[in-house]
C-alpha cells in the first residue's frame, strides 16, 4: 500500500464468522510459529480497497480481511485508541485489518445429507 490513499469500495462478511473466531498471526521466528488468540464475539469481512485516484489511471484494487472485535469491554483501558478518543472499554468495537500471513478460524454454517436426512449444522 505504499503511501497511497485508499478508500473501501466494497464489504461482505465472511461466511461462518458471526460469532467465536479464533485469529493467528505470524511470530517472528526462523520457522512458523503463531500468536493465536480468541477475542469474541467477532465478526470478520471482506474488504474491498481502491486507491485514490493519482492521475496515473487505473486504480489499484486489493482485498483484506478486517476483524471486528463486537464486545471491548475486557479491553485494557490504557489502549491507545482509547486514550486517544477519550473512549473507555466497552464503548465501542474496534476492527483491523489482519496482515496475509494470519490465520483465522471461524465455525461454518452447512447442510448434511446423510441418506434421506437433511441434517443443519448451526454457526
Amino acid at each position: 500500500m505504499s503511501g497511497n490513499k485508499y478508500k473501501v469500495a466494497a464489504v461482505r462478511t465472511v461466511a461462518g464468522s458471526k460469532g467465536d473466531t479464533v485469529t493467528c498471526h505470524t511470530m517472528r521466528f526462523p520457522f512458523a510459529v503463531f500468536y493465536c488468540h480468541a477475542i469474541n464475539p467477532t465478526r470478520v469481512y471482506a474488504v474491498v480497497l481502491e486507491s485514490e485516484e493519482d492521475g496515473s489511471g487505473t486504480p489499484e484494487k486489493m482485498e483484506a480481511l478486517a476483524v471486528c472485535h463486537l464486545d471491548t469491554s475486557r479491553f485494557d483501558p490504557k489502549t491507545p485508541l482509547f486514550v486517544e478518543h477519550n473512549l473507555r472499554p466497552g464503548d465501542t468495537s474496534v476492527c483491523h485489518f489482519v496482515s496475509r500471513d494470519s490465520v483465522i478460524w471461524a465455525p461454518v454454517a452447512a447442510v448434511i445429507t446423510h441418506g434421506d436426512e437433511q441434517v443443519s449444522i448451526a454457526e
